[in-house]
């Protein structure tokens, strides 16, 4: 079975078993996921809102339900995942790709705990789409975006009544 191969979100996405025209649709969604959630890209919509920091800002319906997802994970790990890391993360010198960082030592987080509890509360009005977030906590949803890109693809790929294939983006994979 052939695997086509495409590159998004600074990782490699594959897919086997599926169409080309299916392959394609998959290659796509993924450039869209990284046009949107990407920290890296000025012109996304993660970037457009962690610029507008403080102020009530309408968001997408894709950012909109990929953030209550983030907040949902928040919750339920007792904040071991954490949306709102976005300040933090550049501070300590990941503010690029990967592949443009040449330093190998990254801090330790030591302080996490403590800048969390100081932070402002985040306003998230999911009915009407408008999130308020401090200066202090930008957003960064990680590989989140990555794994919900999958399933969210993979979902349309079953409502097509396809009925066999694969799509992995650098590890988040389904069948």
């Amino acid at each position: 079975m052939a695997v086509f191969r495409s590159r998004a979100m600074n990782t490699e996405i594959l897919n086997s078993g599926l169409s080309a025209s299916d392959c394609k649709n998959v290659f796509d969604w993924f450039q869209a996921v990284e046009a949107r959630f990407s920290r890296f890209l000025p012109e996304s919509e993660l970037s457009r809102i962690n610029s507008h920091a403080g102020d009530a800002t309408r968001l997408s319906e894709p950012f909109a339900e990929l953030l209550f997802e983030a907040l949902r994970y928040t919750e339920e790990t007792g904040g071991l995942f954490h949306p709102f890391l976005g300040s933090v993360i550049n501070h300590l010198g990941y503010n690029q790709s990967f592949e443009k960082i040449y330093s190998s030592e990254i801090p330790v987080l030591h302080f996490l705990e403590n800048e969390s509890k100081q932070a402002e509360p985040v306003q998230f009005d999911l009915e009407r789409r408008i999130l308020k977030i401090s200066k202090k906590e930008l957003l960064d949803f990680g590989g989140i975006a990555k794994g919900w890109g999958v399933q969210k693809i993979t979902l349309d790929l079953i409502r097509k009544k396809r009925t066999s294939g694969l799509v992995d983006a650098g590890g988040d994979l389904m069948a």
